[in-house]
């Protein structure tokens, strides 16, 4: 904003009191951006895999018509193999970023992160910024606090138990 004087002026948002940080928001909304992140790197590293998984076949079955080649079979058969590898990454990275989207299980969450870095799919480059992102936003002790179910939000009730009545009755 400019003064008077001419010159700029830093101004405050009026409803954040002075003192107070307006970059800090509740855990569901700061985990929300990498969470989707995870889900973007998740599902463009499964869709480059199967591309990539359908390219290899149809080399196989060329390979199958063609004698000079046929030694290739087997290393065909592996990269099918990688490729049902990572699937299976691409695929816990996108169940990782919806969990950590609802705020349940911090450790897949940040189990997904760190997969998100590995350069073993087609989408190394889209993961690497998205983990470490995701990994900065889960090491916060907030973020951890909503995971657990604490007074910021989150899933409070037992893993994979039951919890007991929300509200037990009152004697």
């Amino acid at each position: 904003m400019l003064s008077a004087a001419g010159g700029c002026q830093r101004v405050r948002p009026a409803r954040v009191p002075e003192g107070v940080a307006f970059v800090q928001q509740d855990p569901a909304t700061r985990v929300s951006a990498p969470a989707v992140g995870l889900l973007v790197t998740g599902g463009v590293g499964i869709a480059t895999t199967l591309l990539w998984m359908l390219f290899v076949g149809l080399i196989g079955v060329a390979a199958l018509n063609d004698s000079d080649v046929r030694d290739a079979l087997p290393s065909v058969g592996v990269s099918i193999g990688y490729g049902v590898l990572g699937l299976a990454l691409s695929g816990l990275v996108t169940y990782a970023g919806w969990q950590m989207r609802q705020l349940r299980n911090w450790g897949l969450s940040m189990a997904g992160a760190i997969i998100a870095i590995l350069p073993c799919s087609g989408c190394c480059l889209l993961g690497l910024p998205i983990g470490i992102w995701a990994i900065v936003v889960l090491l916060d002790s907030d973020i951890k606090q909503a995971f657990q179910g604490g007074p910021t939000g989150g899933y409070g009730g037992p893993m994979g138990g039951y919890g007991g009545p929300p509200n037990p009755p009152q004697a």
